[in-house]
């Protein structure tokens, strides 16, 4: 014999799993696109302000920072100069594309 369902449970993990996919849809997961350097301006020695890289649909794509990432703007003007592509987190804020984490 089966126990009970448990209405109100039930209901609360409804609920929670809603939120979950709410929270998904809206501040998910950060988007990734990989490209090609064009552009990086140095914020400081350790912070980039600004970096544009374009796809391999030809789109141009820039990002700004709010701290330190795992690569400085030296790394990345290497990474330039060889036309190696980068792999970037991002998410959007306020019609900006902020950068999160940086990949080779």
């Amino acid at each position: 014999m089966r126990p009970p369902i448990n209405i109100p449970q039930l209901c609360a993990l409804c609920a929670l799993c809603a939120l979950c996919c709410y929270l998904l849809a809206c501040n998910g997961a950060p988007d990734t696109v990989r490209g090609k350097i064009i552009e990086v301006t140095d914020r400081n020695l350790a912070e980039i302000q600004t970096l544009r890289i374009r796809d391999t649909n030809n789109q141009l794509w820039t990002f700004t920072t709010t701290g330190p990432l795992q690569k400085n703007g030296a790394h990345l003007r290497l990474h330039q100069a060889l036309g190696q592509t980068i792999q970037v987190h991002y998410h959007q804020k306020n019609g900006q594309l902020i950068a999160t984490t940086l990949s080779d």
